[in-house]
């Protein structure tokens, strides 16, 4: 009872669409994981590849990010690169885009209630 008073007294519409778009988030990771899928696609382990040659190779530094694609993806993917359980589950690569992804869902949910005025 408490812990629902609680919840209607500090949770906002936009935690609740944060909340919402975090689990979900977690969810289809887990579903794609679970099947074999987080690292299927051969560009997904070539980018994590590519990230960790940032921090271990035989020339460790930004050079190693080259210029075909865009660096962001890989500098947000350095904080979790360098352990080998991570980027042997593809979740390195997973953490940037799922943190990502709750970002933009909650910027649309601020952009359609702006151009709504409507909390559904």
């Amino acid at each position: 009872m408490v812990i629902g008073r609680w919840l209607r007294a500090h949770l906002t519409d936009e935690w609740a669409v944060a909340l919402l778009a975090a689990m979900l988030s977690i969810a289809f990771f887990a579903w794609y994981d679970a099947h074999g899928l987080t690292v299927a696609f051969n560009d997904a382990r070539v980018r994590e590849i590519i990230a960790r040659r940032v921090l271990m190779s035989r020339t460790p530094g930004l050079a190693q990010l080259g210029t075909t694609w865009l660096p962001l993806p890989f500098m947000l993917m350095l904080p979790f690169i360098w352990n080998d359980t991570l980027f042997r589950d593809g979740l390195a690569g997973s953490l940037p885009s799922m943190a990502a992804y709750v970002i933009a869902v909650l910027y649309i949910y601020r952009t359609a209630r702006l151009l709504t005025s409507s909390r559904t």
